[in-house]
């Protein structure tokens, strides 16, 4: 049975709930139990979740010496896991500052033998420090081999600075299982691109997060309905590309045939529209809000610009690299030009360029509402924008100070490539001849091409050139 757990006092009852919609929604787990001080629970629950009043247990006593320190018996009562469901041989641990993202059903499945619990390794540590934040804890070990009742009396006589955390490091070296870092994307654990529970720990008002909040507007009969459907996106990858009015018709005509002829489906590519002309930054905010949606089979999407071309192994690349932040379109150094780094990379050292970049549904949506709710009514957006393209640098301040455990990866040579000054527009981009020859863009060929087909389409119909 799968099953899992969350703990809180009063003032964390309302954080419980949209951690607990977040697992539901991305996983098969059957039921969740919150352990809680209270013999009701102020917000209505599914039958998923059953509470129990835990404020009478007797394994931590009131006067120890780590019941005094900002964790109450609440965060210890995990160490007590093994004697709480003594018919359960395995839980799912989660803090209450956690959000899951992606389905992680496989979770209760990782390989964990005779070890006593999995949880993911702490990266600023050198030595094999682990952080239980998120944790699979195997009760039926811990009751046999009479691990639990050491570590209950240990925490009982041993102050330390994470009490239960501290105490599952000190007793259990060498017997816990190294979960991988994508089940719990931290500021302490690894840099993961494609984070699957996003646990906020370190980070002050947390819980005012948009990738938070979303789940607190969604009720539990929806999450219901959409656990019963189970909709996913069939045809694969995911391709969103912004268009504004006077380059639709190169966007209909040639972008979208063109990733056609290498076999992306037709309902794959959605083309967002700059309907009502309010600009480039604008309008990626408001197609960034649409991005998170409750019944997405595909965890990210990649968007593309209404100017560019694409190389002969554009569809390879972008199912390929289908996890976390990807740039297909890179700078180089070059007559002063600063180069992106190359490969999987932190995010502070990528320029984010969105001629062609995926970024994860649940981070688009994030960097909207921030936007909404925070750069606007501020009057922060001449403070972020300062100098150069709006959308791009306005994303790079977000994901840098938001999401600074995420890593990206930079493609190259690029798998788009300009051709705004071929269709009309900008003719910044002739400058690129080039970079190109500076293997940033490997196929000119094809904008040898572009540049016939659009001679004939100019000669024939008068619409291109």
């Amino acid at each position: 049975m799968k099953v899992a757990v969350y703990t809180g006092t009063r003032n964390l009852y309302s954080d419980m709930v949209p951690a607990a919609k977040s697992l539901l929604l991305h996983s098969d787990v059957e039921k969740i139990y919150f352990l809680i001080e209270d013999d009701d629970f102020p917000i209505e629950l599914p039958k998923e979740i059953e509470c129990i009043n835990v404020s009478g247990q007797t394994y931590f006593s009131p006067d120890g010496v780590n019941s005094q320190n900002r964790f109450t018996y609440m965060a210890m009562m995990r160490a007590a896991l093994a004697k709480v469901f003594p018919e359960l041989d395995m839980i799912l641990a989660l803090d209450d500052d956690t959000i899951v993202e992606q389905d992680i059903s496989d979770i209760w499945d990782l390989p964990m033998g005779n070890k006593v619990l999995s949880a993911v390794r702490e990266s600023q540590r050198l030595d094999e420090y682990m952080n239980t934040g998120v944790a699979l804890y195997n009760l039926k070990v811990l009751r046999d081999s009479g691990l639990v009742d050491m570590i209950i009396q240990d925490l009982n006589v041993v102050k330390s600075q994470l009490p239960e955390q501290d105490c599952f490091n000190r007793l259990c070296r060498g017997l816990i299982h190294h979960m991988p870092s994508e089940y719990n994307a931290t500021v302490y654990t690894p840099r993961t691109a494609n984070p699957k529970i996003i646990h906020y720990a370190g980070v002050k008002k947390w819980g005012n997060f948009p990738g938070v909040n979303k789940y607190r507007d969604i009720p539990f009969a929806d999450i219901a309905k959409l656990r019963k459907k189970k909709i996913t996106v069939k045809g694969g990858t995911k391709y969103v590309i912004h268009a504004c009015n006077d380059r639709l018709w190169y966007v209909n005509d040639y972008l979208i045939p063109s990733m056609m002829e290498q076999g992306i489906a037709k309902k794959q590519i959605k083309v967002w529209l700059d309907k009502d002309g309010v600009g480039n930054l604008e309008s990626c905010m408001r197609c960034f809000k649409t991005m998170w949606q409750y019944d997405s089979g595909t965890s990210g999407t990649w968007h593309l610009q209404d100017d560019v071309i694409i190389s002969s192994d554009f569809r390879e690349k972008t199912e390929k690299n289908d996890e976390g932040i990807v740039c297909g379109f890179s700078c180089v150094e070059l007559d002063g030009i600063l180069t992106n780094m190359v490969g999987t990379i932190p995010v502070e050292n990528l320029w984010f360029s969105f001629p062609c970049i995926r970024i994860p549904d649940y981070i688009a949506y994030e960097c909207a509402m921030w936007f909404y709710d925070w750069v606007i009514p501020k009057d922060l957006y001449r403070e972020i924008r300062k100098e150069g393209k709006h959308d791009d640098m306005l994303f790079r301040f977000f994901v840098t100070i938001i999401h600074p455990e995420q890593t990206t990866t930079n493609l190259r040579p690029s798998i788009v490539e300009h051709v705004d000054y071929l269709i009309g527009g900008s003719k910044i981009n002739q400058q690129r001849k080039k970079i190109r020859k500076a293997l940033h863009w490997a196929e000119p060929e094809l904008i040898t091409e572009l540049e016939k087909k659009l001679a004939v389409s100019a000669n024939g119909q008068a619409t291109a050139l």
